[in-house]
């Protein structure tokens, strides 16, 4: 499922082991879209997945600008 997810465009996908309740082993599947691949990325999950339905939620991306740069050390 992770690589499904990945392949069709999340940036980001994992699952975390969770306690269900009455004691129950169960798996939350994290999983961060672009607003316009949310609908798609959902249906991969509902298709592939035994769950009944997803919880969703927007929120906002902050990133850094990244730069790389040569240095000299005394290590090479």
């Amino acid at each position: 499922l992770l690589e499904r997810l990945l392949g069709a465009g999340a940036l980001d996908a994992h699952f975390q082991p969770v306690q269900m309740k009455k004691n129950r082993p169960g798996f939350r599947l994290r999983a961060l879209a672009r607003r316009d691949d949310a609908a798609r990325l959902a249906e991969i999950v509902l298709r592939e997945t035994s769950t009944f339905g997803l919880r969703m939620r927007e929120t906002e991306r902050l990133c850094l600008h990244r730069r790389m740069e040569e240095v000299e050390t005394e290590f090479g």
